[in-house]
């Protein structure tokens, strides 16, 4: 207040009744005004922007409380005292309104919208070998769908094709599976398809005491590089994709086995076996006179020879 006794009153949004403002002046003399606070019936936010069923709370503020709700669809509730209120959006698709009145007769209104939930396609991603199948499933968004596949044609079924079936490509890589709702909302899955890991040769045989130089394997659709595991070998030669490796021939019945372990985690195994030569009747690893005249006379008495060797290996083998 000045010397000239105008005094100037804001009001703040913590005043929700009416103030009473009292002067006195120097003779002692008092005078007292009343303000009138009039404070407007507010909600906080004033816009909800739903997906069907979905919930939110809200906030009314002012007014001469003792507050009271409605709503043009969906479910609403509010506490008279504390104007926290809570909204429930209907199933169906559109704009509603939820009504707000105080104990005085003031009403506000909260505008809600009800849009289209965006699409989810499940499984979100996955890994699926060469030719195989699978079914995908679409959830939310606006109904019917469209699909569509990087990798080959899609399959869809349903009344409203919210189920597709996928045939992966034979070509290893990754694919989009998209789907669109009816509203233009999409949702994607990410495929990725693997060939097997393969070992080449996948197994070796060799004879017992023959003279092996050395075995090359290599591996083939392998994810990164292969980690080899070796038991009882020692390699000539290794990269990230193939091994070289020298085994023993000296014991009979002797199981090696190569293994790759790739990035990914795949892992594929291959053997090598030292077996005895057909006809090595001996097992010295040569076919000496005697072997081959007990071959020849297998041959043509149409006899199998020892150690299994059919008539045609014979001959081959003879060559």
């Amino acid at each position: 207040m000045n010397q000239t006794g105008l005094v100037q009153f804001t009001t703040s949004q913590a005043v929700d009744q009416n103030v009473a403002i009292n002067c006195t002046d120097s003779a002692n003399t008092k005078v007292e005004a009343q303000v009138f606070v009039d404070r407007q019936l507010r909600i906080n936010p004033a816009q909800l922007f739903l997906t069907r069923n979905d919930s939110s709370d809200f906030l009314v503020s002012g007014g001469t409380g003792g507050y009271t709700v409605f709503a043009d669809s969906g479910n609403v509730n509010i506490d008279a005292k504390s104007g926290i209120g809570s909204y429930t959006a209907p199933n169906r698709l559109g704009s509603y309104n939820v009504t707000v009145e105080d104990n005085s007769g003031s009403t506000a209104i909260l505008t809600i919208e009800v849009e289209p939930s965006d699409p989810v396609i499940s499984p979100k991603k996955i890994t699926m070998s060469p030719s195989s199948t699978h079914d995908f499933v679409v959830a939310r968004g606006s109904p019917s769908y469209t699909w569509s596949f990087t990798g080959s044609k899609p399959e869809p079924f349903g009344d409203k094709q919210e189920m597709v079936g996928i045939t992966a490509p034979e070509q290893s890589g990754e694919y989009t599976l998209t789907v669109e709702d009816q509203a233009g909302n999409q949702a994607t899955a990410t495929i990725t398809v693997n060939q097997p890991l393969l070992l080449s040769p996948s197994d070796f045989l060799i004879y017992k005491d023959e003279d092996v130089t050395g075995i090359t394997i290599h591996a083939r659709n392998a994810v990164g590089k292969c980690n080899w595991v070796l038991n009882d070998l020692d390699f000539v030669d290794i990269d990230d994709t193939s091994i070289s490796i020298q085994p023993r021939t000296d014991l009979l019945g002797q199981v090696y086995k190569v293994t790759c372990n790739d990035d990914a985690g795949k892992s594929i195994s291959m053997s090598i076996i030292v077996s005895l030569l057909p006809g090595d009747s001996d097992a010295n690893g040569k076919i000496d006179d005697m072997e081959m005249q007990e071959l020849i006379t297998d041959f043509f008495t149409y006899k199998d020879a020892e150690g299994g060797m059919r008539r045609e290996d014979v001959y081959s083998h003879l060559q």
